[in-house]
Parts: structure tokens; sequence; C-alpha cells
């Protein structure tokens, strides 16, 4: 297969991109500590646990569209704003308002845009990905 923009060789799919370019890495760290204060000594034992995920331009570019969440402190951050709002027009009841508008926002936005990712996404498993130009295409 040859890339229809640069005449290239050097083509992969796309999903094959998105899994080679991302990596994912899981970092624990554990402790123990001694100490003495005005209430007299203590001790105490800690952890943490991380996980950060690295992923390369091309692989963020041949990965698949994905829904907008907008999650509880979006929906929080959209709330006060439309109180806010809302309330500098001085509307009746600017907390209902605000809150049904919320409420039907947090709804509508992630269906809506998981119908476009869902629309978007249908030929990704003929998508591919040129190594040579970046860029991306469906064949048939």
């Amino acid at each position: 297969m040859q890339c229809p923009y640069c005449d290239s060789t050097q083509v992969r799919k796309a999903s094959a991109v998105y899994e080679d370019g991302t990596q994912t890495s899981t970092v624990r760290t554990r402790g123990m500590g001694i100490g003495l204060g005005a209430g007299g000594p203590g001790a105490g034992m800690f952890g943490s646990r991380g996980i950060g995920r690295s992923t390369s331009l091309a692989a963020r570019k041949a990965d698949r569209e994905r829904p907008v969440w907008i999650g509880f402190r979006g929906g929080i951050f959209v709330f006060l704003v439309l109180c806010v709002l809302f309330a500098s027009d001085h509307l009746e009841d600017p907390f209902g308002k605000a809150l049904g508008l919320t409420v039907a926002l947090t709804i509508i936005v992630p269906a809506a845009t998981a119908i476009r990712a869902e629309l978007r996404n249908r030929d990704y498993d003929h998508r591919w990905h040129c190594g040579t130009c970046g860029e991306l295409w469906t064949a048939p």
C-alpha cells in the first residue's frame, strides 16, 4: 500500500501507530518516618502510587475520536457560571433555571459528542497513517 498524498510505502494502520506510540508507567513510593514533637515521639508509614501516560504526536493524531464528558467538577462550574449570569439578568428563580440548564447540558453534550465520535470512528479499522508525511486516510 502507498500513501495517496506522497506515494511513500512507509504506511501503517492507525491503530498500530497508536499502540506503538502510547506508554503507561506506574511509580510506587513507600517510606517510614520517626519524629519528636511537643506531643512526644511519633512514627508513621506512608506510600503513594502514580500512573502516567505518554503519547507521541503521531499516536495522538491516529487515536480514535472520543466523547466529551463534562464530569462532576465541570458540571459544578457550569452551574455556578449560569447562576451568576441568570442572577445578573434579574431573572426569576435563577437557581432553578441554572440547575435545569446544567442538567440538560451534562446530558446533551456527552450524548452529542458520543454520536459524533461514533460516526467518525466507523471507518477506524480501515484508517491508515503515513510515516513520511504524517497524513491519515481511509482505505476502501
